[in-house]
């Protein structure tokens, strides 16, 4: 009888140790799922993210940076007051001055060059022919020299357009005539004043 009243409370005190035991499990298995579940949750959040990412986006909803801009208006806003943009200086097409002289020098030159090929020099060059068909030997002389001086003068032409030869002359020539102009309206025409070192 002793040892079945000893079996009461050997069997309460394992109802005691199991319900701990019991109690403590679904916690742990409880905070497992829950892990599981957060880890399932990022991975789907995830594979959404990347397939987001492969798909083209209309361009409605991309968004454009547009902070950046601003702080540079406001940049801009609080400098214009203090230094006005100068306006841009017109400059004539028409040659000026100094452009028509250059012009002038250009075809100075290609002349003076095509001189050259004189029908003394080049009957010098062709004596054989020269003295057999002069005739021939002149027409080709001329042609010579026609071709070469317009294929030169479209050169040039090229040349002055692509460079704007034209309008940065006559740019040059207004900053020296404005020079000129202040010098004359500060009173040093007169003077001749050393550069400064």
């Amino acid at each position: 009888m002793a040892a079945e009243k000893q079996d009461p409370p050997n069997m309460a005190v394992a109802a005691a140790v199991a319900q701990p035991q019991a109690q403590r499990t679904p916690p742990q298995s409880q905070s497992q799922s829950q892990s599981q579940a957060q880890w399932q949750s990022q991975s789907q959040s995830q594979t959404e993210l990347h397939t987001q990412a492969q798909q083209p986006q209309p361009q409605s909803q991309q968004p454009q940076p547009q902070p950046q801009p601003e702080q540079g208006q406001e940049q801009q806003g609080q400098q214009a007051p203090n230094s006005p943009p100068l306006p841009a200086r017109p400059t004539a097409q028409a040659p000026g001055p100094r452009a028509s002289r250059f012009q002038a020098v250009l075809d100075s030159s290609l002349s003076h060059t095509l001189a050259k090929i004189s029908w003394d020099n080049f009957a010098a060059c062709y004596p054989t022919i020269a003295a057999q068909a002069p005739g021939t030997l002149r027409a080709v002389q001329r042609q010579m020299v026609d071709r070469l001086g317009a294929l030169c003068k479209k050169e040039f032409a090229s040349i002055l357009q692509a460079r704007n030869v034209v309008a940065r002359l006559n740019e040059l020539e207004t900053l020296v005539s404005e020079a000129e102009r202040r010098r004359d309206e500060a009173g040093l025409t007169g003077q001749e004043q050393p550069p400064v070192p």
